[in-house]
C-alpha cells in the first residue's frame, strides 16, 4: 500500500515538532509527505526545510509553499500533488500515537473499504476554548475529523475534493462522501488535540471566527456563518 501524507499548515511553529516527530517514525509506511504552507508568516516553513535537510528526505518530502488562506484550497493542492494511491491527511494541533497509521491500514485492509475516518473529543483548556468548541465541535462530544483519516484517493476524483471554505469545507465533504462510499470510523483510536488554543483574548477569537465566517460580507448572507459568530457570544458569556 502506498500512502501519502498530506499536512497543511499556518502558523503552526509551536506545534509542528510534533507532527515531525511522528512523521520520523512512519518513514517506513510513507510513500510521500507533502506540507503545504498557507501564507505562514512564522518560523513553521524553516523548521520543516531544516528537518528535511537533517534527515535526508529530499526525495520523499515536499515543503510547498502556497499563496492562500483557505485551508481546503491547500488540501486540493496536496491531493493533486499525491502520487499514491491512498491519502493520509495530518493536522499539526493532534497528538497521534505511534501505531494510529499502522491501526489505519489495517481497518482498510480487512474490511476493504475506501476510507477509514478519525474521531476526537474536543475538550477545552481555557474559558475562550470552551466557548469555541461548545458552538463548533461540541464540548466533550465525539466528532469524526478528516485529520487521521486515511483515504483512496480515487475517492476525489469520483466525489470531488473539498469546497473553497475557510470553514466546514471538511464536514460538507464528509456528507456527500458518507453516501457514496464504503467506509469505516475508527472509535478506538481516538486522537487528542494538543492544548487547542483559539486565542489569548477576546479579539484574538473574535478575529479568528471573523475570519472562518470570511468577513461581515459573507457572514450576512451565510446563515452558517452567522449562527458559528452569534453561538460563540452566547456560549461565552454563559460560561
Amino acid at each position: 500500500m502506498n500512502i501519502s501524507a498530506i499536512i497543511t499548515y499556518y502558523n503552526e511553529e509551536k506545534k509542528i515538532l510534533n507532527t515531525l516527530e511522528f512523521i520520523k517514525q512512519q518513514l517506513e509506511i510513507l510513500s510521500e509527505v507533502i506540507f503545504i504552507n498557507s501564507s505562514s508568516t512564522d518560523n513553521t516553513r524553516n523548521i520543516i526545510a531544516m528537518f528535511i535537510v537533517e534527515n535526508e528526505l529530499q526525495k520523499k518530502f515536499k515543503n510547498i509553499s502556497f499563496n492562500t488562506e483557505f485551508p481546503s484550497d491547500s488540501s486540493n493542492l496536496g491531493i493533486e500533488l499525491s502520487n499514491c494511491e491512498y491519502i493520509f491527511f495530518l493536522d499539526c494541533g493532534l497528538e497521534f500515537d505511534k501505531d494510529f497509521l499502522n491501526n489505519q491500514i489495517n481497518n482498510i485492509k480487512k474490511k476493504n473499504i475506501d476510507a477509514v475516518f478519525a474521531t476526537t473529543i474536543m475538550t477545552g483548556f481555557s474559558s475562550l476554548d470552551v466557548a469555541n468548541i461548545s458552538q463548533s465541535y461540541g464540548f466533550g462530544k465525539e466528532n469524526v475529523i478528516l485529520p487521521g483519516s486515511l483515504i483512496k484517493k480515487d475517492v476525489f476524483s469520483k466525489i470531488g475534493k473539498f469546497y473553497k471554505s475557510r470553514s466546514f469545507y471538511d464536514v460538507l465533504w464528509k456528507k456527500r462522501v458518507f453516501s457514496e462510499i464504503k467506509y469505516s470510523i475508527n472509535k478506538e483510536d481516538k486522537l487528542v488535540y494538543k492544548k487547542p488554543v483559539y486565542g489569548v483574548n477576546l479579539f484574538d477569537v473574535f478575529y479568528k471566527n471573523y475570519k472562518y465566517s470570511e468577513g461581515p460580507i459573507n457572514i450576512l448572507k451565510n446563515k452558517t456563518s452567522l449562527i458559528y459568530i452569534l453561538l460563540f457570544i452566547l456560549f461565552l458569556f454563559s460560561i
